[in-house]
Parts: structure tokens; sequence; C-alpha cells
């Protein structure tokens, strides 16, 4: 039941308050309610021997509303795991708690979440195992090597290794590089860098090759004679598809062995991606002494090599 309350009227006497019966009606209707809810004719509150502490409350204690310091309840908790789509939960449920999620684990690449039993959750590193790779070397234009790395659990991978100034690159075997530094004496002193001119063959069609190299055009040029010194080396690199490149005297003769070295099996040819090494003899005729010409289209595809 809702408070009643006495309408006394807004002025004494005036008429528009309750009358004296339907006043008492209402005080006694409130303090029935009242009476009622502490026990009715016996008043269910027990009233403490000692003096009452600060912070307590009355707890119905099923008989009496009787003082109660003790405001919280410790609680204890149980431990359960279940899984999700995503991963594993946590949850803990207490004598007086409801059922509270701790959190959810979820797992990304490389980590398993499962639940073990009931109250465990095991967390799995799948890295945990060292990769072993192996090793494959490409051939990918001259004077660079391409190493492909493969793992159990990982992408292929590609690290280049770029040949430089006095600095060869070859792969002796299909899983191998090799790098070469070119050391020759100078002054009578050993260790220095011998710097040698590369000419890279490549281009397409069957007209001519296009040259680039020291003194070309940096797209380079169709056929261009090579200018080189008695006693200076030079290198050709030949990068184009079925077509051998092979150094001749004027005459079309094979260079002297001493002079000349190719990574191809014949000391003058170059197949694709394959360099000849030649060192200008210095009894070597000054003017038009040497060629370059492919072995497949030897008319139209060549140029000069001129001792100066």
């Amino acid at each position: 039941m809702a408070k009643q309350t006495v309408n006394v009227g807004a002025s004494p006497n005036d008429g528009t308050g309750n009358t004296l019966r339907d006043g008492g009606v209402k005080i006694n209707s409130n303090f029935t309610e009242l009476y009622d809810g502490l026990g009715g004719n016996t008043i269910r509150l027990a009233i403490p021997a000692g003096a009452i502490t600060n912070g307590s409350t009355l707890k119905f204690d099923g008989t009496n509303f009787v003082p109660n310091t003790d405001i919280d309840t410790n609680t204890t908790y149980a431990i359960s795991a279940e899984t999700v789509a995503s991963g594993a939960k946590l949850r803990l449920s207490g004598s007086d708690a409801t059922t509270d999620d701790v959190s959810i684990l979820s797992a990304n690449a490389g980590l398993t979440i499962t639940r073990t039993d009931a109250s465990t959750i095991t967390v799995t590193n799948n890295n945990a195992t060292p990769i072993t790779y192996s090793i494959d070397v490409a051939a990918i234009q001259a004077g660079a090597r391409d190493l492909q790395l493969t793992g159990s659990n990982a992408s292929l991978s590609t690290v280049r290794i770029i040949a430089g100034t006095g600095l060869t690159i070859s792969n002796p075997t299909s899983n191998a590089v090799e790098l070469t530094a070119l050391v020759q004496s100078v002054n009578g002193s050993t260790g220095a860098i011998e710097t040698r001119r590369t000419y890279i063959l490549g281009g397409a069609g069957t007209t001519d090759y296009t040259v680039t190299g020291p003194g070309l055009l940096t797209a380079g040029e169709g056929d261009p004679d090579i200018i080189a010194q008695r006693g200076e080396t030079i290198r050709i690199t030949n990068t184009r598809s079925g077509q051998i490149v092979e150094v001749l005297t004027a005459a079309n003769a094979i260079p002297a062995g001493d002079y000349i070295s190719s990574t191809n099996a014949t000391a003058n040819i170059a197949d694709q991606n394959q360099t000849i090494t030649f060192k200008i003899p210095m009894t070597a005729a000054t003017g038009n002494s040497f060629k370059y010409r492919s072995q497949t289209n030897p008319a139209t595809m060549l140029g000069n090599i001129v001792v100066i």
C-alpha cells in the first residue's frame, strides 16, 4: 500500500480537508501496514545488548531483524574453461556470484589455444621448432644471382647478390654461390682490386646486339666498337638466349689460351649468362685486331674490339 496523507485543507475550518473519520481511517491504515511489516503481534526487531557499531545494518535472520556488521561476504570462485570459435574462454563462478567471463584468448598465426580439461587452457607456440631452409640459386642476369630460401613453414624468399667492380658472381652448383675478387699485384704490392671493364650484350632480334658498358649510352648501342689498350683486360657477358657469343681475331681465329677464358667450357665462347674474360696481348696490332660476334648470326650481330 502507498502512504496515505490526511488532507488538512487550505485554511482552518475551510471545509476542504478530510473529515475526522476519513483522516482517522488513513492514519489507521498507515499504522497497520507498519505493524504487519514488523511481525504483527510480535515486533521482530532484536535490540542488541551492546552499542551498535558504525556501518551496521539490519538483517533478517529468519525470525528477527538483527544488527549485522558483516557487510562484505567473501566469495570463493571456481574456474572453468570452455572453447569458443576463435580460441578458448576462462569463466569464474562463485558461491554467491553469477558466472563471469574473465577473458577470451584468441589464437593467431603461429599460436594455438585449446582447452585440455574442464579448468585448463593450453597455449601452444607453433614456431617453437627452428626452421630449416634449403637454398636454390637462380642466375637472373649477368653479374647477379638470386638466393631462394624455402623453409618448412615459410613462404619463398629471395636474397639478391649483385657483383661490383672487381667482384664476380657465379653458381658452380644449383645450391651454391661463388664470389671471386680479382686480385693483382700493383707496384709489388698484392691485394689491390683489379678494375675490369664489363660489357653486357643484350637486346632482341637478329640484326645486332644492344651493348651496355663503360663509354656507351645508358640505353645501350647496337654492335659498337669496344676500345681497349694492350695489356688491358675486358669482360664480355652474354644475356641473350639462343645467341652464343664468341671472341675471335680479325682472321676468325681463337685468341691464344694465355689471354682468354670463359665461364663456358670453351675459352672464347659465352652462352646465356656466361662471361668471356679477354686480356689484350701486348703484341696485338693496332686497329681492329679482334671481334665479338654471334655464332648464329655472325654476319649481322658483330662488333670490333679495337686496340689502341
